[in-house]
């Protein structure tokens, strides 16, 4: 490139990966006429986008919340509560609304990661061409399409290839330490205010890539060793600009759990990451005749790495026995292995062996990352690394081949078509509507229950006049998690106990009314009438009074 044509070049990848972004993900529609992304994880993101904002109108604990899961309520740092893209949005969600500020983050957060990644991987080969290609592979990853797309806190992973680059400008010398302390505090508290799983498991792969380069390549010793000096000079800082976040979340770890199973529901399928379908059809196939098969796997959301860029992989590596190139494929082979969780599972098969995540998986905060995320790390790996290969010095038909590939692997990441979901609207959560129904300030039990349904969408929509015995912006609480009651109707799975065990509960939290929103499942309304409480049809909802005495 010549000295005028760098902002070219970077003003071209960022208008190239917003028309992307716009074209796959928005096509169209409204930014306030519906959800972009399915499911009930939206809501928490909606509900957060408008309750920071008014919990410091209002004065109120910026940490504590009993709007959710009342009485005991919920603390906000050991929730993905993002409060630095609800800053962000601001200006967005006063305006328009925090469905439009949820919608245009899920959006951008593909183009804007993308860029980021395009700016690591240029600065690692010198061909812009080549870092268009990494920026689209990662951005536009399958692990930003699928498991990132509705969840902004994984989805804005701008963060880790920022945090990359600015490391590997410290170690080539070419930013001054003062420069690269004060950018990693910002990048690493904006990851902190971001996601905190993610933050937790950076700290973990990073250590293991420094571990690997130290071990790998005794000449970088010495820049390594600046390189760690100068980060845990920007360390102590980080944990002051952050010290009333974490005295708030050392308080109070045990509310940083997730169910125990999660950690397995969420880990990588072997056969899934590579192999395709056809091959998985065919050991299906073989499971069901020879009766090997021990239990259907419990995560449906795996991002396999498309053919095209396995290839691709597996060129660089083959091109790459030696030299900085073979340190990319050791981190991300650890990478791989880690994602699988704490038990092998093959084509659905849950195998008797155990793997290295297992023992990890006990450690407080960490052992709560969820291992199939850490497709974050293996996206950016291959990322990097089909910038290096497509840009490494080759004859014109090679080259030309080397073109056609990661064309390929570009095609090869971008989503269908998606249809946004509706806005869940119901005119008893109008802004008071429901309060002159029940009064001011009621305390509810919202069916369908917490990740069940929208609650939290229709609390946000009520303006938080009424507290939840309940909600979903997670997993449920410490001291709630393993309540019957909460158990059977977090999983959505009603047992011949849960009218007592609702009662108890009901009575213990003090709440007033349970009502049954559109979508409520019969066998819950059959649970509710067996209680005998009063009840009453108003607006879209049923409404039952919890007497006093149960």
């Amino acid at each position: 490139m010549t000295a005028g044509q760098p902002w070219r070049w970077h003003a071209g990848a960022a208008v190239l990966y917003a028309i992307v972004a716009w074209v796959f993900l928005d096509h169209g529609e409204a930014l306030s006429a519906g959800i972009a992304a399915p499911g009930s994880d939206p809501f928490i993101f909606i509900w957060f986008l408008k309750w920071w904002p008014w919990a410091a109108a209002h004065r109120l604990d910026l940490f504590h919340t009993d709007l959710v899961w009342q009485p005991a309520g919920l603390y906000t740092v050991c929730v993905t509560s993002v409060p630095l893209l609800a800053a962000l949005a601001l200006p967005i969600t006063l305006t328009a609304g925090p469905v439009a500020a949820y919608n245009l983050l899920v959006i951008s957060a593909p183009a804007l990661s993308a860029w980021c990644a395009y700016r690591l991987c240029l600065e690692l080969c010198g061909d812009p061409l080549a870092a268009l290609v990494g920026g689209v592979l990662f951005g536009f990853s399958a692990y930003a399409l699928k498991l990132a797309y509705a969840v902004p806190n994984l989805g804005v992973s701008c963060w880790i290839p920022l945090l990359a680059w600015v490391a590997l400008l410290r170690f080539r010398a070419a930013i001054t330490r003062g420069r690269y302390v004060l950018l990693v505090t910002l990048l690493l508290t904006a990851e902190f205010l971001t996601s905190l799983e993610v933050c937790a498991s950076l700290a973990m792969f990073a250590a293991l890539a420094f571990g690997l380069a130290f071990l790998e390549r005794p000449d970088w010793r010495p820049d390594l060793r600046r390189l760690l000096a100068d980060t845990l000079l920007a360390a102590p800082i980080v944990m002051l600009v952050l010290s009333p976040v974490l005295a708030v979340l050392l308080s109070h770890l045990r509310n940083i759990q997730v169910p125990w199973y999660w950690t397995y529901r969420f880990s990588e399928d072997a056969a899934s990451l590579v192999s395709p379908a056809p091959f998985r059809a065919v050991l299906s196939g073989i499971d069901h005749l020879t009766g090997t098969r021990l239990a259907q796997p419990l995560h449906n959301q795996s991002p396999e790495i498309s053919l095209p860029l396995l290839i691709l992989v597996i060129l660089f590596a083959r091109d790459n026995r030696a030299g900085p190139g073979r340190l990319l494929v050791l981190l991300l082979a650890c990478v791989l292995v880690a994602s699988l969780g704490p038990r092998l599972w093959f084509d659905g098969m849950a195998t008797p062996v155990f793997l290295p995540w297992w023992p990890i998986a006990q450690i407080p905060l960490l052992g709560a990352a969820l291992p199939m995320r850490f497709a974050l790390y293996a996206a950016l790996l291959t990322a990097v690394m089909a910038s290096l290969w497509l840009s490494a010095p080759c004859g014109g038909g090679q080259r030309t081949g080397r073109k056609v590939l990661a064309l390929l692997a570009c095609l090869a990441v971008l989503p269908g078509f998606r249809h946004w979901a509706p806005v869940p609207a119901a005119v008893f959560f109008a802004p008071g509507r429901l309060q002159a129904a029940l009064g001011p300030r009621p305390r509810l039990l919202i069916l369908p229950f917490a990740i069940n349904g929208p609650s939290s969408f229709w609390q946000a929509a009520n303006d938080f006049g009424f507290s939840q015995t309940g909600g979903y912006l997670g997993p449920p609480p410490a001291a709630m998690i393993d309540d019957p009651a909460v158990v059977q109707l977090f999983d959505n799975t009603p047992g011949p106990g849960l009218g007592n065990a609702l009662r108890r509960w009901c009575l213990a939290s003090r709440t007033q009314y349970v009502v049954a929103g559109p979508g409520t499942p019969a066998a819950l309304f059959a649970v509710l009438g067996s209680l005998r409480w009063p009840e009453r049809r108003v607006d879209d909802v049923t409404v039952f009074t919890v007497p006093a005495d149960g």
